[in-house]
């Protein structure tokens, strides 16, 4: 695997290869990774992989303070932490654009399951080339702990259904709502049914009795078009990694199921990390430029209830689930000792299980 020269802004670490690959099945585009590879010379059993799945437009880099504090509490607590893979999908960070949506309508762009595809692809590369296993088979993939924020999220539960059997571990950080377009978040004031009377001549938003009085049918639209030109809004073009995700609920129709699939019938662990809601709302609507209460009443709830039967997916029993206090979306730059210590944590229950079922 040729390695290119290395992204100038980048993640830093002792021991760290920052640099650039061509994915076999799309040699044309250069991809952006960072590898960390194991300080065990001779594992008991193929050590998993860690791979760090970023959302929507961020670049790998986002994931460093959470680096340094696994390095911290590594030191500590005097353990080795697996081998870790960071990435820019094609369109983020330093990553050319997916070579695919070349001639294309942005409807045609490139989606989920192509992102999928292109992470299978890397692991490959880099198993084969970096991982201890050197000269491995070219189609087998190693165990894999997934440690996924926000859109991420959706790509690692959509990889372990395409490839099951794989996946030890996934640690979710305020996943992307996958069962409804962001746009329907909000109160469509041009649809009569979304609304119901009230005695004294107000109206109410008939879900959850969104308080209509107070938000003009201008303020509602406004936010509607927001949201739809933001990169949340799963349109290819609002935003600079061209990912398409409007078909995500036909993708991942539920928040509870399918179960994953993984190695043995408790695997892979789920541990779930939600937002702060009393951090989020605002910085949402300093985001979107929308109306504080009206994410309050109309996102929040959304929000709460989907993050809420996430920690179900787990194969056997339910995952865990944690409230990062004091952190917006972006729980591993706000919470990175909370993430790092979860993730220390979710790798050493899962790599026990593998142990117990191989006696």
């Amino acid at each position: 695997m040729s390695v290119e020269k290395p992204p100038a802004r980048d993640l830093s670490y002792e021991n760290i290869e920052n640099g650039y690959l061509r994915l076999r099945t799309k040699p044309s585009a250069r991809m952006a990774y960072s590898f960390i590879p194991s300080a065990t010379t001779h594992p008991r059993r193929p050590e998993p992989l860690l791979v760090f799945l970023s959302g929507v437009d961020n670049a790998k880099h986002v994931w460093q303070r959470t680096l340094n504090k696994m390095f911290e509490f590594a030191c500590a607590i005097s353990i080795e932490l697996p081998p870790m893979l960071f990435y820019d999908r094609f369109g983020t960070g330093q990553s050319d654009p997916d070579p695919t949506d070349a001639g294309k309508q942005p409807e045609d762009y490139h989606d989920a399951n192509d992102a999928v595809a292109d992470l299978y692809q890397l692991i490959l590369q880099v198993v084969q080339d970096k991982y201890h296993q050197k000269g491995a088979s070219p189609h087998v993939l190693p165990p894999i702990v997934f440690c996924a924020h926000s859109f991420g999220v959706c790509l690692a539960r959509i990889f372990s259904a395409t490839y099951p059997g794989v996946v030890e571990g996934l640690m979710i950080l305020d996943s992307a709502i996958a069962t409804i377009p962001a746009e329907k978040f909000f109160p469509n004031p041009d649809d009569p049914a979304s609304w119901k009377s009230r005695k004294d001549g107000t109206s109410v938003w008939s879900r959850n009795g969104f308080p209509a009085d107070g938000f003009s049918e201008d303020i509602c639209r406004d936010a509607i078009q927001k949201i739809r030109s933001s990169p949340i809004s799963g349109y290819a073009m609002a935003s600079n990694e061209r990912i398409r995700w409007d078909n995500m609920p036909r993708l991942l129709p539920y928040n509870d199921k399918p179960k994953l699939q993984g190695p043995t019938p408790s695997l892979p662990l789920v541990t779930v990390i939600n937002n702060d809601p009393d951090v989020v709302g605002p910085n949402l609507a300093r985001t979107l430029k929308i109306p504080e209460p009206l994410i309050r009443y109309a996102c929040l709830p959304i929000f709460r209830d989907y993050a809420s039967k996430l920690h179900h997916i787990q194969p056997k029993g339910e995952g865990k689930t944690i409230i990062a206090h004091g952190a917006g979306h972006m729980i591993h730059v706000d919470c990175p000792e909370l993430v790092a210590r979860e993730l220390i944590e979710l790798i050493a229950n899962s790599s026990q299980i593998v142990e117990k079922s191989r006696i």
